[in-house]
């Protein structure tokens, strides 16, 4: 989860589960080893944290963006993504919509496993406050069935951002027919 603000007379430390966020990714280009992949993607952000600890807004966040990947031979990928994201606002407080900017590498050191890289850029909900900014390094490993586990550890690198932290999950790809 995400803190909004500081608790009055210090800064405070929350724990917790965060928010749940569902994304679909739908690529529209299909590249080869050569030319990009160019994708539209969808997301939306269900507001399950714990609002009154400060974990999540209590509100649900929608958007839209475009990805793209530009492979570099057999096992390396350049991948960047923006995305656009309209901002639920709790009562008494009107939270700016947001762009999100990533750009980063892809090692697939195998076929079923892959390490990535990403510089990460956001725009704080909050006019007037800094960009938030991390790197992070990530390993994803393909399981059976269309199941991926994907797991992250990344470092903020601005005021606004996190210190640190970690993120690890599935993602579930449909069957081609």
């Amino acid at each position: 989860g995400e803190v909004i603000g500081p608790a009055p007379g210090g800064s405070t430390s929350e724990s917790g589960l965060g928010d749940v966020i569902a994304q679909e990714e739908v690529f529209f280009l299909e590249g080869t080893a050569r030319r990009p992949w160019v994708s539209g993607i969808f997301r939306l952000k269900l507001p399950t944290a714990d609002e009154s600890k400060g974990l999540g807004s209590g509100e649900t966040d929608y958007g839209g963006g475009v990805g793209i990947i530009q492979p570099l031979g057999h096992a390396w990928n350049l991948i960047g993504a923006w995305q656009y994201i309209v901002r639920g606002d709790p009562p008494g407080t009107d939270f700016r919509d947001t762009s999100w900017l990533s750009a980063g590498a892809q090692w697939r050191q195998s076929e079923r496993s892959s390490w990535n890289a990403f510089y990460e850029r956001r725009q704080s909900v909050i006019e007037g406050n800094s960009d938030l900014a991390d790197v992070s390094l990530g390993y994803d490993r393909a399981l059976p069935r269309g199941v991926t586990f994907r797991s992250t550890v990344f470092l903020g690198l601005s005021d606004t951002a996190e210190d640190f932290g970690i993120s690890a999950g599935f993602s579930f790809a449909g069957r081609k027919r």
